[in-house]
């Protein structure tokens, strides 16, 4: 059996087959019974390519404090340009009351959606300032 290190279920998840299997650190692959066995040679297609010696990739956090967000976009100099893109929107505007109120950032969230766009933020980015946001003490 091939062993399998950390970044496995990244590869997995990459190849949209993280349903219906579970494995062991020794490399023994255990399927749910109703997966297919196309599936199943898929998964088994990861396995063989992958490398167990590979790091982990950092943890990308889901949310961060506003604090962490606004200490992380003011080193980019974006706190300015973001604080004035929501101030744009209309009072009600959910992603504005979010930016505006919410004690935390979320990383999948409208607001945080639209500002990566208005920035021209690719999803390395942003994974990269939420990663850099979450290491921010306070």
């Amino acid at each position: 059996m091939k062993p399998i290190g950390p970044t496995f279920f990244f590869e997995l998840h990459a190849a949209e087959l993280t349903e219906g299997v579970s494995w062991s650190d020794t490399g023994d692959l255990i399927f749910s019974p109703y997966v297919s066995e196309e599936y199943k040679a898929n998964v088994r297609d990861v396995l063989a390519s992958h490398d167990p010696a590979r790091p982990a990739p950092p943890f990308v956090p889901e949310s961060v404090t506003k604090y962490q967000c606004c200490v992380v976009l003011a080193r980019y100099n974006l706190l300015d340009a973001t604080t004035a893109f929501f101030s744009a929107m209309a009072a009600d505007d959910p992603r504005r009351l979010a930016w505006e109120m919410a004690p935390t950032v979320l990383r999948s969230g409208d607001a945080t959606l639209a500002a990566a766009a208005h920035h021209g933020l690719s999803r390395e980015q942003v994974d990269s300032m939420f990663i850099e946001a979450g290491q921010v003490g306070g």
